[in-house]
């Protein structure tokens, strides 16, 4: 009788021993990671260069008022034509660096989101040319024909550039986005221009020689830009990105100033010019945007608190 109670006890407890060890085994299994997800507000930082080649300046110069006694001053339209010119800026190239905040909406595959950023450019571009004018200063001088040889210096430099931009991507596996974005571009520009003319039979006949006129401009102007990119979740929550951008900011006009030859002492009317010209300067602003970026999924934006 004892032995057939143990011999039972001894079941009891092998059948007991399995059922626990079965139990562990179904609270071991691993809990699958969750899937990769877009929505939410993310930050990030971006870093890349930007370049153009197509940024022309052009100075414009129109007669504005004539003095003098002499018959017939032409001088003034031959002076403005001859301190009128177009030149390209070169070559301009720069490195930028900023930020960038932005919101996205996962709908299945496809994505919509909206994105701001601001970077600053470290850069500069600027030109020099010459230009030549005939100039006749009347027939009392003997000079008619005179040659107008005008120096120009210009230069422009975009500082800060941002954009407001809408996104529409589509998720080519879970954790990779192709998207094209575009939007409103603003950006600072700011630069310097000038010019010097001369003409060697001005002084023979009173005239000053050399003249001319320069300055400072800035304005900040408003435009579009258009592009894409590809962005890759490496790990939940964080992105990497490249991206290329299109920016046009049109163009910025500014007043250069007044200038002209002034007539020298022992002459009536001395010191006043001869007579004087306005001129304006136009620079073009556009170019593009070849960068790559760090984006941190914060998540849904958080609820304002109830009181």
């Amino acid at each position: 009788m004892v032995r057939l109670l143990l011999a039972g006890a001894a079941f009891a407890a092998l059948i007991a021993g399995r059922a626990m060890a079965a139990d562990l085994a179904v609270r071991s299994y691993a809990v699958p990671a969750p899937p990769v997800g877009w929505s939410g507000l993310y930050v990030g930082a971006n870093a890349g260069g930007t370049w153009s080649s197509a940024n022309n300046l052009t100075i414009t110069t129109v007669p504005q008022t004539s003095f003098g006694g002499v018959p017939a001053i032409a001088d003034a339209n031959a002076g403005a034509a001859s301190a009128s010119g177009s030149f390209g800026s070169g070559r301009r190239a720069g490195f930028i660096g900023g930020g960038q905040v932005g919101y996205n909406w996962q709908l299945g595959s496809f994505l919509v989101g909206a994105e701001a950023d601001v970077v600053w450019v470290v850069g500069r571009g600027g030109s020099s040319n010459g230009a030549t004018g005939a100039a006749f200063v009347g027939p009392a001088s003997n000079a008619a024909g005179t040659t107008d040889l005008t120096a120009f210096t210009a230069s422009s430099n975009l500082s800060v550039l941002g954009t407001l931009r809408g996104r529409a991507g589509y998720l080519v596996t879970p954790a990779l986005l192709a998207y094209a974005t575009g939007g409103l571009a603003y950006g600072s520009i700011s630069g310097s221009a000038g010019f010097t003319t001369s003409n060697p039979a001005y002084p023979a006949i009173g005239l000053s020689s050399p003249w001319g006129v320069s300055n400072v401009f800035s304005a900040v102007r408003a435009g579009w830009t258009f592009g894409g990119g590809l962005e890759w979740m490496f790990v939940p929550g964080f992105t990497v990105k490249a991206e290329y951008l299109y920016y046009d900011l049109g163009h910025v006009n500014a007043a250069i100033g007044v200038s002209g030859p002034v007539v020298l002492a022992g002459f009536p009317g001395a010191p006043s010019p001869w007579f004087t010209n306005a001129s304006t300067i136009s620079a073009r602003a556009s170019g593009s945007i070849l960068r790559v970026g760090l984006n941190y999924q914060i998540g849904d934006i958080p609820a304002l608190p109830r009181f």
